[in-house]
């Protein structure tokens, strides 16, 4: 049965199955953070996806001083409504940032925050 296939239907076969196996993989893997990058595409008023560097730059900005009060508060007890406050006014400093991505990075570096907490940042 092997004599019958020859080494190059053996790597055609190889590549065909890898390119197939890896994106696969990669999508079931990757899916929210795909969703997340096909979602923050802004659209201009052509119709045409559009760049966005100053509000990804302000978006980047929030989220790495976010990080600097998640490290903070990991290394000692923060008071829930001290916690929230110090978020809300790193919030308020910037506008037309994605809410989804900071809400998600909140929901994942502050679990002690409850749904209501989040919600109330962005009142």
């Amino acid at each position: 049965m092997f004599q019958s296939i020859s080494w190059s239907e053996y790597i055609n076969f190889l590549l065909i199955a890898l390119l197939i196996y890896y994106p696969a993989i990669g999508l079931l893997f990757y899916k929210k953070e795909l969703a997340l990058i096909i979602k923050k595409r802004p659209v201009n008023g052509n119709g045409k996806p559009g760049t966005s560097s100053f509000t990804e730059e302000s978006e980047d900005k929030l989220l790495e001083e976010l990080r600097e009060v998640h490290h903070a508060t990991t290394h000692r007890e923060f008071a829930k409504e001290e916690l929230m406050l110090t978020i809300i006014q790193k919030v308020k400093q910037y506008t037309g940032i994605n809410k989804e991505v900071v809400n998600q990075f909140i929901e994942e570096a502050f679990p002690q925050l409850e749904e209501r907490d989040r919600r109330r940042i962005w009142q």
